[in-house]
């Protein structure tokens, strides 16, 4: 089965411009065996835990609404880079707005 293990954000602008990551890596896999693990956001309500959610499977499931808003809504930035780690495969998913 396909596993994330390294998730890379680049240019992101999200709540209403009040929020960005201009470059974040998160390391989903386990120091000693470098495998995908399961992974917890664990964020204060408002913090974005929807809004990364939603980023990071937009890849998988393009046509996916959170909240009752689209993927395009959270855009604030002309160019989003995501770039997944799949089984040790990296690839881009570039979003322009």
């Amino acid at each position: 089965m396909p596993q994330i293990s390294k998730i890379r954000i680049v240019n992101f602008n999200y709540n209403d411009g009040n929020r960005f990551i201009p470059d974040e890596l998160y390391d989903l896999a386990s120091p000693d065996t470098a495998k995908a693990l399961n992974t917890l956001f664990n964020l204060n309500n408002g913090g974005g835990k929807t809004v990364l959610v939603q980023l990071m499977m937009q890849p998988v499931h393009p046509k996916a609404m959170a909240g009752g808003r689209r993927f395009e809504d959270y855009f604030f930035t002309r160019v989003t880079i995501r770039i997944y780690c799949w089984n040790g495969t990296w690839m881009e998913a570039r979003k322009n707005c």
